[in-house]
């Protein structure tokens, strides 16, 4: 697992706490205090290949459950767990699992092709490696993960993942270890890993919420989840010093994402007022809508 953080210097991170900038949350803390402060905030994906409907309980309850029948295949803090999912409730699921877990989650864009798809799972090496049987021009290889201990398929196995009782709580691991590997577009030659802690991932998310008027209405976000800009760009909400990151990218007509059908319903979450919020991508790209002072509207295309 080739998942190392570069030394930083002690008097940067000593200022970078001292700041503020830097704190001792780990992803996982952050997402389990919003989820618990808005339980009922709705999650829907309007889909016509996998349509879902519920709330944020539901999906934390998937998560849990797939975070427990991970951790009793020996999946815990510091392991990676990589996905290839479009904008579906599952990914959502996977990335609050991996964050419950204190893993390393590894999101890859939905329309990757073989090269791309094994380029990635050789450099990290998961533990765990869920994608979908088919989704437009994707189709699952299983020769790809073949090395990989757990492979779970959505609309195939992967409910067999699935614990009976959820994972209670978060699992412990060092805010400074990394959290999160995304990857570059390739566009010259191979992808690299851009790698994140849980606290420079956390900064990110606080400093954007900063720029965000807090009656700026509507926003249409088209990216995919298992891009960076599907991760953060959509509209975070902050109650207090928590925060709520929804990423629900998307991959509709907008010419990002050639290989998905245009005319697609956009999807809509809708936040109501919550004391605190969630840090959620739609997996965390992901949620979708978080609890904030103000109620916000949120629109996605989901394929």
């Amino acid at each position: 697992m080739r998942t190392a953080m570069r030394t930083m210097p002690a008097e940067l991170i000593e200022r970078y706490e001292a700041e503020g900038w830097w704190t001792r949350e780990t992803i996982g803390d952050l997402l389990a205090y919003g989820l618990d402060a808005a339980p009922d905030v709705e999650f829907r994906v309007h889909s016509a290949v996998r349509p879902w409907e519920g709330t944020f309980a539901d999906v934390e309850r998937t998560a849990r459950r797939l975070a427990a029948g991970l951790r009793a295949r020996g999946v815990g803090p510091g392991d990676v767990i990589a996905f290839q999912l479009p904008n579906w409730m599952e990914a959502a699921a996977v990335f609050w699992a991996s964050a419950f877990l204190g893993a390393v989650v590894v999101p890859i864009v939905h329309f990757y092709g073989r090269k791309e798809v094994g380029y990635i799972l050789d450099a990290v090496a998961p533990r765990v490696f869920v994608t979908a049987d088919r989704f437009g021009r994707m189709e699952h290889q299983p020769d790809l993960s073949a090395a990989v201990p757990v492979v779970g398929v959505v609309g195939r196995d992967f409910d067999d993942l699935l614990a009976e009782e959820p994972l209670p709580g978060v699992l412990a691991t060092d805010p400074a270890a990394p959290a999160l590997i995304a990857f570059t577009s390739g566009t010259t030659r191979d992808p690299k890993g851009v790698v994140h802690s849980h606290q420079t991932l956390g900064f990110e998310t606080r400093q954007l919420a900063g720029l965000y008027p807090p009656d700026r209405g509507r926003q249409l976000t088209a990216a995919p989840v298992g891009h960076f800009i599907g991760m953060l760009n959509p509209p975070p909400a902050e109650a207090g010093r928590f925060l709520a990151q929804a990423a629900c990218g998307s991959s509709g007509p907008t010419g990002l994402t050639p290989s998905t059908p245009a005319g697609l319903e956009p999807a809509r979450f809708d936040t109501t007022s919550k004391g605190a919020a969630v840090l959620a991508w739609l997996s965390l790209n992901t949620v979708c809508a978080l609890g904030s002072h103000n109620a916000h509207h949120a629109l996605y295309p989901i394929p």
